[in-house]
């Protein structure tokens, strides 16, 4: 818990504050997770991260909604040869925000041809 200046703020004790404060900080990180997630659905850059379960992700975001995302997996021929049909991806996935690992997040810049972790 961070302290709050002078302990007090304006009547509100500081552990409560200090809760206000941490609650206002992950709010502005989730926003500033669909703000990314957003513009990489915009331009279609594909993204990877893991989820929260540890299933690593390749693909684009197809949504971005409020609380979660709908994720469209990259093709791969594993994919058709592990499930015996002609489909190269799975159905798109919804999860919600709090199931990513944002720490694991990055896009590819076809520019410059690398990967570009979050928040980049």
């Amino acid at each position: 818990m961070r302290p709050c200046w002078f302990g007090v703020r304006r009547g509100v004790p500081a552990d409560v504050a200090a809760d206000a404060d941490a609650a206002a900080a992950e709010a502005n990180g989730v926003d500033d997770l669909r703000t990314y997630l957003a513009q990489r659905r915009d331009g279609a850059s594909k993204v990877g991260f893991r989820l929260a379960d540890g299933t690593a992700f390749l693909g684009w975001m197809v949504e971005v909604g409020a609380s979660h995302v709908v994720l469209a997996w990259a093709p791969s021929p594993f994919y058709a040869q592990s499930t015996g049909t002609e489909d190269m991806s799975g159905p798109d996935t919804t999860v919600p925000l709090d199931g990513l690992d944002s720490t694991s997040l990055a896009r590819y810049d076809e520019t410059a041809r690398c990967w570009v972790d979050f928040p980049g």
